[in-house]
């Protein structure tokens, strides 16, 4: 149980101060990689054909908030990384690799894809021609490297991209999620409509 304040390091060396949510987990959830057991993503014929996905017309909403709003958060990176419920702020985008599925990427939060954007090996801010465009979906094999992600330009378009060296794109995004895994279950987190009223 946690009852007090406390703090997380980010990768820019930021310390925040987190403030517990009111009602703690019983266990704290791993979000380790390993071999997915449901055959959903195991064998599959186009392991590259992993769509994100929602649960709800809530997360879809959501969802849609945030790809509407992707550059609006990037452009607010620096604020977003100095507030610990803005950087926790969950994005509802489910993401996946052929053979583990969703692990390591479960509930990934607007901090982790803006810590993300900003130092991935592989540049997910642009597309091949240089045009901004900011990866949110990521989905391809880790073992041929076949990919099919997903980028989002500033006017909230949506197109499918393929990168050269995916396991650049897929290992730093679920190395960046992994780090707060337990810090996303224990501690309190602004919606992302609360967010960009904030930084409105």
């Amino acid at each position: 149980m946690c009852k007090s304040q406390f703090s997380i390091s980010l990768l820019n060396g930021n310390e925040l101060v987190c403030y517990p949510k009111s009602v703690q987990p019983q266990s704290i959830q791993a979000d380790g990689l390993e071999i997915d057991t449901t055959g959903k993503y195991f064998g599959t014929t186009k392991p590259h054909d992993v769509l994100p996905q929602v649960e709800s017309d809530a997360e879809e909403a959501d969802r849609e908030f945030f790809l509407e709003h992707a550059f609006f958060f990037f452009r607010n990176a620096e604020k977003i990384m100095s507030d610990s419920r803005m950087f926790l702020a969950p994005v509802p985008i489910v993401n996946g690799i052929a053979y583990s599925g969703t692990a390591g990427f479960t509930n990934p939060t607007l901090g982790v894809f803006v810590e993300w954007w900003l130092n991935c090996e592989t540049d997910v801010t642009h597309d091949h021609s240089g045009k901004e465009a900011l990866c949110y979906a990521i989905a391809g094999s880790p073992l041929t490297g076949i990919n099919g992600c997903g980028c989002v330009y500033p006017d909230g378009t949506t197109e499918r991209i393929v990168y050269g060296k995916f396991s650049n794109v897929w290992r730093t995004f679920v190395q960046i999620n992994q780090r707060y895994t337990e810090v996303k279950q224990i501690a309190e987190a602004y919606s992302l409509q609360e967010v960009y009223d904030k930084l409105k």
